[in-house]
């Protein structure tokens, strides 16, 4: 007799599906951004020249999820476990494993989702005593040389087995792959409304996608009052406070601590690289805006800037994804002192080489160099190659924004900037504030797993 696997698949298919449904990629965005270019053709449509599985791979997997176990043999010279599935092929699963990871309420706790199994209690010499496969191939039971007994689904073992396309899978999952732009994307920018984001949850999903995988989405129709950026957190995640406030407002001050208070023109740039976690997303609300020439947005993905130096200058590439650089702010926001400093390059890079981050800001560039001096004219070379590749019109969309937008993007990836215009000839008003990428990222599991249908 299997061991409870009916209650077992009824009390993990809720955290599956948190981790695994997905809108179907044509509603992520729309045919033309999908064709927009061939590097997001090679990188998402056909799955990337990296290994990446598309997410259309992605969903079809998660649609026709076909998990039948047809044997069980065990292999005690190496300790594992294979499994031969009905459908073709075959994956090992060491004991150990299996035994750390069996889903009974004894070792896995059913409400908090979390394994109570400890590890004074995991012993590695456990072996499989006998198994046995359900008549329907649904599952596995093993009972273990400890006495133990345990209950595996076959779905839940496809899900989590070792091979490589299972676990790009799972990285597909868990995060979604980035589609790189240049200024394609102006003909087809990416929108929300923002009363639907706060009353339907299929268009707050939609959104969440679209900001994961782009990078940038405008709302539109928002109210023109202070405040509407909270209403839109309270349906996503909570506002990172900073150094200024949990929200701020972007207009002309006199004595500005930052120079987005005056009206002067701004580089592109991130927001906050002086902090060692800076926020992952941030959002602007225009409530007013100046009316004459300037006060525009510009946006580049720096992501795809960072393809381009890569591919065509590997070196300078390297220069600023090696040397360290100082970021700092020192100042005083609502009788508060603050002095942050750190420490990166400009171009930080995943142990397997994917970009992390773009750290540009020249604003708050401190002026310290921990390179020798010889170094320091090939790092401004590398830096001044990488701003012409962003600056490129092919690279870069500009838009002015108008009372009632709103513009959220990714702080990690694209980098924006300001046109400046005239003072004291109409007023700009932009509300913001921040989010991290964990709480964005939860929501938009949480309802993928409540629109799993």
């Amino acid at each position: 007799m299997m061991l409870a696997s009916r209650h077992l698949l009824r009390r993990v298919s809720p955290w599956l599906g948190l981790r695994l449904n997905l809108l179907p990629a044509s509603r992520i965005v729309s045919s033309k951004l999908l064709h927009a270019s061939s590097t997001y053709k090679r990188e998402v449509s056909m799955g990337g020249d990296n290994g990446h599985v598309s997410m259309e791979e992605t969903q079809a997997n998660i649609q026709d999820p076909v998990a039948t176990v047809s044997s069980v043999l065990l292999l005690p010279s190496t300790a594992m476990m294979q499994i031969e599935w009905r459908s073709g092929g075959t994956d090992m699963f060491p004991y150990v494993w299996l035994r750390d990871n069996c889903q009974c309420p004894a070792c896995f706790h059913p409400v908090s989702r979390s394994r109570s199994l400890t590890l004074a209690h995991l012993n590695l010499s456990v072996t499989p005593s006998t198994t046995q496969v359900s008549e329907d191939g649904g599952g596995v039971e093993v009972e273990w040389s400890d006495g133990h007994l345990s209950a595996y689904p076959a779905t839940w073992l496809r899900l989590r087995a070792f091979n490589t396309h299972q676990q790009q899978l799972r990285a597909s999952t868990i995060r979604l792959k980035e589609a790189l732009w240049g200024c394609e994307l102006s003909e087809n920018l990416p929108e929300a409304s923002f009363p639907e984001l706060l009353e339907d949850d299929r268009a707050l999903l939609r959104f969440l996608q679209q900001l994961e995988v782009v990078g940038l989405v405008f709302v539109t129709d928002t109210p023109t009052q202070q405040g509407q950026i909270h209403r839109l957190a309270h349906r996503v995640t909570n506002i990172k406070k900073t150094n200024y406030g949990e929200t701020f407002l972007v207009h002309n001050k006199p004595d500005p601590n930052n120079l987005a208070y005056t009206s002067v023109n701004l580089d592109m740039h991130c927001d906050l690289p002086y902090m060692a976690y800076k926020p992952g997303v941030q959002l602007l609300h225009c409530i007013s805006q100046f009316p004459g020439p300037g006060g525009s947005n510009m946006f580049a993905d720096s992501f795809h800037g960072g393809k381009i130096l890569r591919s065509l200058h590997p070196l300078k590439f390297n220069i600023l994804a090696s040397t360290p650089v100082d970021f700092i702010d020192v100042g005083v926001e609502d009788d508060q002192e603050y002095h942050f400093i750190n420490q990166e390059p400009l171009i930080s890079v995943h142990n397997d080489g994917e970009m992390k981050t773009v750290n540009l800001n020249n604003m708050v560039r401190d002026s310290f160099f921990r390179v020798p001096p010889r170094e320091v004219n090939g790092w401004y070379e590398a830096l001044l190659t990488f701003r012409d590749i962003l600056y490129d019109p092919q690279n870069c969309i500009t838009y002015k924004m108008k009372a009632g937008d709103m513009v959220i993007f990714d702080n990690l990836r694209v980098l924006h900037g300001r046109e400046g215009f005239p003072p004291g000839e109409g007023e700009r008003l932009l509300e913001g504030c921040y989010w991290d990428w964990d709480g964005v990222r939860s929501r938009r599991r949480v309802l993928q797993s409540k629109l799993l249908t």
